[in-house]
């Protein structure tokens, strides 16, 4: 008869069984999964947006976001390149170029892009005016998502040739009529040697410039005069100046003038407390006009409120009104005050000029909270 081995399990052992068998068992019961990776899954196709342009959409790329010119003369233009490229799939837009200051000007520029080409922005620095180091920005928007907006800078160092002392000349107002008006600024020459002064034209011809010499080759004097009688406008222009140092160059000096046209009432509303006032208060109004005018009348319908008018001027065009409230003045709400004036020209007829109260308490903040 035959005898079959039996083996036991771990549960027939009498006695604990050692570790290093009980382990054993186990994997002659229990073998190990083996987990087959089989053929390798093909990869996303999804790029992140910082790797390429997402399908339908395009994609801006500067060679450069800044550009350093390095050194240029003042009056010089500086021709500055922007080159940009659209490696996304759908045509980039260049919208808009916004230069920040009147100085610089953008030129041609590519405004549509198709994917992968390159395209050009072009810019012009005027450095008219300027001296030192100079920093510029200018603004350019896009159909890209990605970059939608970019600030370019233009870095560079303007040589001052001469140094102008004031930079510009301007005349601020000029009163219609009024006699001839000049205004004058020094040149130095701060460079090691001496320079050479050529001509000097306005780019106005009704302003009328002159040179004087101070120190040969060193320091001058300019002088520019605005006629009498320019008509009512604003007026810009730019003197340019010759210059040998020692070869030929152009130096360029800004000048304005404004010359108003029509009656001016200056402000043309009062701003008062509304009261009671702590202590007497004076406004004024100046008026003035292109010809000389006379005043018949000027008066206020604001009780206890006197108005004065002084003249300030010989021609006659200009007056100062004196609107002078008391003490412990206090406005009625609602009530609509003015400042009449009645002119004698009746082209000139009456105005009024509203007389606008404000508060000046201080609400009081009630504090909040549980109080025992």
């Amino acid at each position: 008869m035959s005898t079959k081995l039996r083996l036991p399990t771990p549960f027939m052992f009498s006695e604990p069984m050692p570790g290093f068998l009980f382990g054993l068992m186990l994997c002659l019961f229990f073998p190990p999964a083996v987990v087959f990776a089989g053929p390798s899954a093909p990869l996303s196709t999804d790029t992140p947006r910082n790797l390429g342009a997402p399908v339908g959409e395009p994609r801006l790329v500067w060679e450069t976001t800044s550009h350093n010119f390095g050194k240029t003369n003042a009056g010089d233009v500086v021709d500055i390149n922007f080159a940009f490229s659209n490696p996304g799939t759908t045509s980039l837009e260049v919208t808009q170029v916004i230069p920040a200051c009147d100085c610089t000007q953008a030129g041609a520029w590519d405004r549509r892009v198709a994917p992968g080409q390159h395209g050009h922005l072009a810019l012009k620095l005027d450095t008219t005016g300027l001296s030192g180091v100079i920093e510029r920005q200018v603004t350019v928007l896009t159909n890209s998502p990605q970059m939608p907006r970019t600030t370019l800078t233009l870095i560079g160092t303007v040589m001052t040739l001469l140094e102008a002392t004031p930079p510009e000349m301007n005349f601020g107002r000029l009163g219609p009529g009024s006699p001839p008006c000049t205004r004058t600024l020094r040149l130095v020459n701060r460079n090691v040697g001496p320079v050479r002064l050529g001509s000097c034209s306005s780019s106005l011809t009704q302003f009328a410039p002159a040179l004087n010499t101070v120190v040969p080759g060193r320091e001058f004097i300019l002088a520019l005069t605005a006629p009498k009688n320019l008509p009512p406008g604003t007026y810009a222009g730019v003197l340019q100046l010759e210059l040998f140092v020692p070869q030929r160059r152009n130096f360029k000096i800004p000048f304005n003038a404004w010359v108003p046209g029509g009656l001016e009432l200056q402000p043309e509303t009062l701003l008062v407390p509304s009261g009671p006032l702590p202590e007497d208060l004076v406004r004024t109004v100046v008026v003035r006009q292109p010809k000389p005018f006379t005043l018949t009348q000027v008066s206020t319908n604001a009780p206890g409120v006197q108005v004065n008018q002084v003249k300030i001027d010989e021609p006659g065009m200009s007056r100062r009104l004196i609107i002078s409230f008391p003490r412990g003045w206090t406005s009625v709400p609602g009530e609509n005050l003015w400042v009449e004036l009645i002119f004698a020209d009746p082209a000139l007829g009456t105005h009024r000029i509203p007389l606008k109260t404000f508060s000046t308490i201080t609400p009081t903040v009630t504090p909040t909270g549980n109080h025992e």
